[in-house]
């Protein structure tokens, strides 16, 4: 109740990244995809029958790798706001629809987070929900939880209080990594394509 009579809740207005023309990983560079435009609508999230809508891209940015010993790589970028961090829900925004049944499909958990390997036919996806201050995300659960004890504390109570920053951040970087592999396991993929989303994460946080 304080809160809403000392500082009344602003809109939250978005700030819009202008993602690299090339990018760098520790292990190959990335240019940007020939039949791909980066995607900025320069305008603050709009909002359905009065409701918000969930998981807005506002910059989407397309790269492909050069071509190595198991072919090349695509990465996509997604800024989104207003997110859940879970991946159906994302799926959903893309007009993707997800394969009933997946011939592979391993999530993963590290130090920096959570990411999703799934195989469908001859090409391997990688997502994950990159945040800039906590563990990224591949379900609506693991953001929920992250979103508890790293958002709600007192130090960002504070911050939040004195109008500094958004009390439940609801953006992140979506990552999707693909490359169309041949006889390779979801073991091998992941020995591939792991560092290059722990590069991406850390390129994130630094961003």
């Amino acid at each position: 109740m304080t809160k809403l009579i000392l500082f009344p809740p602003a809109e939250k207005n978005y700030t819009w990244p202008t993602f690299p023309k090339k990018l760098k990983t520790a292990q190959q560079t990335w240019q940007p995809s020939p039949l791909s435009q980066q995607n900025n609508a320069q305008q603050q999230p709009d909002q359905q029958g009065g409701s918000q809508r969930y998981d807005q891209v506002l910059v989407r940015q397309e790269y492909t790798s050069a071509k190595g010993t198991t072919g090349p790589m695509r990465m996509e970028i997604s800024y989104v706001v207003r997110t859940q961090g879970d991946w159906h829900t994302f799926m959903e925004v893309k007009q993707l629809t997800l394969p009933d049944s997946p011939d592979a499909i391993l999530d993963r958990s590290t130090p920096n987070g959570s990411y999703r390997l799934w195989q469908q036919g001859d090409i391997t996806h990688l997502y994950s929900c990159i945040h800039r201050h906590r563990p990224t995300t591949v379900t609506l659960k693991q953001f929920r939880q992250n979103r508890y004890y790293y958002d709600l504390t007192a130090d960002r109570f504070l911050s939040w209080f004195l109008g500094r920053v958004l009390l439940a951040e609801d953006t992140c970087l979506w990552l999707h990594l693909s490359r169309q592999d041949v006889d390779q396991s979801l073991d091998e993929a992941m020995d591939d394509m792991e560092p290059v989303w722990e590069n991406i994460t850390d390129w994130w946080r630094r961003f």
